[in-house]
């Protein structure tokens, strides 16, 4: 979330930026919530309780793929920020 904050203010918040990553954010954001709902609903008949703590018995073998989603998101952000890093660089005079 920072991030976006920061690439919007990056592009002077800018419509054509600012709209499709958040619009995508909220994509994410929901497919993340869907997929922790999943994963919450077939891991609450395998918890157990040892020694005063909660633990999972048998997690799910694509658990991992929940972060997938997000890394998507950031590489787009820092894809945009990087494009904007090399405008600037470019448009910058050599002081030599």
């Amino acid at each position: 979330m920072i991030l976006q904050h920061r690439l919007y203010a990056l592009y002077r918040y800018d419509k054509r930026i600012v709209v499709p990553v958040s619009a995508l954010f909220i994509v994410i954001f929901t497919i993340m919530m869907v997929m922790a709902v999943i994963v919450y609903m077939y891991e609450k008949d395998r918890e157990a309780q040892i020694f005063g703590a909660c633990c999972i018995l048998g997690s799910v073998d694509w658990l991992y793929r929940f972060w997938i989603p997000m890394t998507g998101l950031d590489f787009v952000v820092v894809v945009l920020a990087g494009y904007k890093s090399l405008q600037h660089y470019f448009h910058v005079p050599a002081k030599t």
